[in-house]
Formats: structure tokens, C-alpha cells, sequence
């Protein structure tokens, strides 16, 4: 999702004319939409074009609504200066608006890359919103703001003080592949479910999601449902639908923990039951770190509203590395953070502190594999079936972070013989 919320471009002369320019424009296929906050209607508008989404001002919208409409120059003008309620616009101003910032939008042609690679679609939820609807009433304000917080204490005073003594899980010896397969099937239902969460929530507010499906993030396998439409909402409204898939998956783990109190032990299905709680309840807090752009990055954005959070603090780590004194002196910049926007800052702050802890881990793990696969083959004396079961999966260990180090210097050696 490519979310930008200015449109300052550097002035050029234009290739071409205006008129050419909004007849270029009246051409493509875009969707422009009030972003309502609180209920109510803003002076900001979402801008959708080939699934870009940019955020734009209100005369911008005004100047791409009249586009639509089929209107020219001179009636474009006239309608600006009708909005603005005076004289102000004249008919060069428009035109530079127009070829200087607007066009440029539409230059944009491809989708920008989701981090989510999808590998397959496993439904559009409208077709299923007939079942879906029923459990809006699950979002109901009063309902969500009672609850939820009384189903994270439920879960989190499980997790803290009663997992170790709910279940005699020592008394299980043995599991079998028929009874791992059965969890793990049990364990994707849940994070289906999760996503389920999200589209229930969305659909609250009116807005229907494109799709749910299976991809990659990162290296990790992960659900995913495709939220565009939601900017187009309101940060709180947005919140709550961020907070949907934990929401679910929180509340079944209490239908599922009330089980294992009421119920007898009865081996195998106990057992595997406390280990999609624990799952469930590990998985949630995943989801809820601010520091992946899972359900937490979102809310954070959200709550604070702070568009392109991850983009924004990149730019203030940046900056520091490159004026050292910017936290020093009494500068504007500092001022600015600081004064004017200090979740921005604890943002960038812990975001630093927790990617040095996390590379801090990937690099004594790499190093240690690495010694221990050169520890295991200069210790034989000749190769064997059983030598092969210790060092293959230190090899494949060892090859993984070369094997992304060579993937993205090609990639970078892609793009500028693209660009070249």
C-alpha cells in the first residue's frame, strides 16, 4: 500500500499542455473520497489510483471531481474560486497544480509491492458477508470497549499465573503425525479466523474487504486480508478494525480456556487445546508489537496519527546519522519532534533499540551455526548417513542469510539496469 500524505514535487516545466494533461487524466480509472474522523467529514480526501492511495487536499479533490465530470480549465477555475469563496485561483495556477503535482500521480502505472507476497487467494469475503454480517453486532461500541479489555485480562491472567498448573501435560508420552496434523490444521483455522476478525470488523463500517489469502512476510508464512478501502475511514474506526483479528482469536481462546476448566482432562484433545491457547495468546502478541507492519504498527499509526510512521522515522534516524548535533542543539528540527510530535519520536527511539536486540540474536545465531557446521565437518574422518543428519541442516542454516544477501544485491543490480 503506497499511503502518501503530500504532494510537494519540484517544480518543472511541463512536457506537455494542461489540456492535454486533464484529458489524460479524465481517462484514467480513480477513485477520490472524503477521509471521515469521528463521524464526520475532514478536509482531506483518499485518493485511490491503480491501488495507490495518497491522501490529497480539498482542492485537489475538487480539481480531479470536476476532471470526472468532464470539466475544462476555465470551469475548473471557476469552481475553486467558488469553493474558496473568492477571486484567488486564477487559470495559470490551476494549470501549474495540475502539471506539476497531479499528473505526476498518474505517472505512477503498477501497484506498489505489497510486503505480504501472496501466494494464493482463499476467498473474497463478500461472498460470505451474509454470515459475516450478524457479527458486526460484536463491534458495537459500548459492547467492544467493555469487552475486549475484559478478554485481554482474561487471557493475560491465564498466561501469567495459571498455564503451568490448568493441565497434567506431562502425562502425555507420545504424540503421533495424525495428531500433529490435526493441531496444525487446528492452528491455521485460528489464524483464518483472525483475519475473519478483520473483515467482520470492516464491514461494520461499511467497507467490504477485496480478499483473504495465504502469502509470505518476509520469510515468514502469514494470512492476509486486503484492507485498502479502510483509509477512508477514521483513525478510530480503523483501530478497531486493526484490532479485530486479535480480537477473535482473543475470544475464542476464552471459550477454549472456560473449557479446560470445566471439562475432565481427557488427554490428547486437552493437551492439544492448552497448546492452540498458548499459541493463540503468543501469536497475539506478535501481532500487537509495533514494530513489525502487523495489527500493532497499524493501531500505532492509527492512535497517534501519524501516516507513513515506519517512513517517517527511517527519515529521523537518517537525519541523525547525518547531523550528529540534532538532538544537541536547540534547532528547529529538534523542537519540531520533540514538541510537536513525540510519539514519532519513543517510536523511532524504541524501534532502534528493539532492531539492534533482534540483529543482536540473528547475528550470534548465524555466527554460532557457522562455527558449529565448521566444528562438526573438520571433526570427521569420513562422510556417513548419520554425519549427514547432523551437518545438512547446519548447512541449510548457514545458506540462508547468504542466500538473502546474493537475492537483494541482485535485486539492487535489477533496478539499475532497469533504470539505466
Amino acid at each position: 500500500m503506497n499511503l502518501t500524505t503530500t504532494l510537494t514535487i519540484p517544480k518543472a516545466p511541463p512536457e506537455t499542455s494542461t489540456g492535454d494533461n486533464i484529458s489524460k487524466i479524465a481517462l484514467e480509472n480513480y477513485l477520490i473520497n472524503p477521509v471521515k474522523e469521528d463521524g464526520e467529514n475532514v478536509d482531506r480526501y483518499l485518493l485511490d489510483i491503480n491501488e495507490n492511495i495518497y491522501y490529497v487536499g480539498e482542492y485537489v479533490y475538487h480539481i480531479l471531481d470536476q476532471i470526472k465530470k468532464g470539466a475544462q480549465l476555465p470551469s475548473i477555475t471557476q469552481t475553486l474560486n467558488k469553493v474558496h469563496g473568492s477571486e484567488v485561483f486564477t487559470k495559470e495556477e490551476v494549470s501549474r497544480i495540475v502539471d506539476e503535482e497531479i499528473v505526476k500521480l498518474f505517472d505512477k502505472k503498477e501497484k506498489k509491492p505489497s510486503r505480504v507476497k501472496s501466494l494464493f487467494k482463499i476467498i473474497n469475503p463478500e461472498v460470505i458477508s451474509f454470515a459475516l454480517k450478524p457479527m458486526t453486532a460484536l463491534y458495537n461500541e459500548t459492547f467492544f470497549k467493555i469487552v475486549f479489555p475484559l478478554i485481554i485480562l482474561f487471557n493475560a491472567v491465564y498466561f501469567v499465573l495459571i498455564k503451568n498448573m490448568a493441565l497434567p501435560v506431562q502425562e502425555i508420552a507420545h504424540t503421533g503425525f495424525k495428531q500433529n496434523a490435526i493441531y496444525m490444521a487446528c492452528v491455521f483455522a485460528f489464524l483464518f479466523f483472525h483475519e475473519i476478525g478483520h473483515a467482520v470488523a470492516s464491514l461494520k463500517y461499511g467497507v467490504t474487504p477485496k480478499t483473504i489469502g495465504f502469502g509470505i512476510y518476509f520469510i515468514f508464512p502469514a494470512f492476509y486480508t486486503d484492507l485498502t478501502e479502510v483509509w477512508r475511514l477514521s483513525g478510530k474506526e480503523r483501530i478497531v478494525i486493526n484490532a479485530g483479528g486479535i480480537y477473535f482469536q482473543l475470544m475464542v481462546n476464552c471459550f477454549l480456556i472456560t473449557y479446560l476448566f470445566y471439562v475432565p482432562f481427557d488427554g490428547l484433545i486437552s493437551y492439544y487445546i492448552q497448546k492452540i491457547v498458548m499459541l493463540n495468546i503468543v501469536i497475539s502478541l506478535y501481532n500487537i508489537n509495533p514494530f513489525f507492519r502487523f495489527d500493532g504498527y497499524w493501531i500505532y499509526s492509527d492512535y497517534f496519527d501519524i501516516p507513513n510512521l515506519r517512513q517517517q522515522s527511517m527519515a529521523i534516524i537518517g537525519k541523525c546519522f547525518m547531523k550528529a548535533k540534532y538532538f544537541v542543539t536547540g534547532t528547529e528540527g529538534k523542537e519540531m519532534i520533540i514538541e510537536r510530535n513525540k510519539p514519532l519520536l519513543i517510536y523511532t527511539v524504541l524501534y532502534v533499540l528493539f532492531m539492534g536486540m533482534i540483529w543482536y540474536f540473528i547475528s550470534g545465531f548465524i555466527y554460532n551455526v557457522h562455527v558449529d557446521l565448521y566444528t562438526a565437518v573438520s571433526s570427521l574422518e569420513s562422510f556417513s548417513g548419520a554425519d549427514w543428519t547432523t551437518i545438512l541442516p547446519l548447512v541449510f542454516f548457514a545458506l540462508i542469510p547468504w542466500t538473502i544477501t546474493f537475492m537483494n544485491i541482485k535485486k539492487r543490480f535489477t533496478k539499475k539496469e532497469k533504470a539505466a
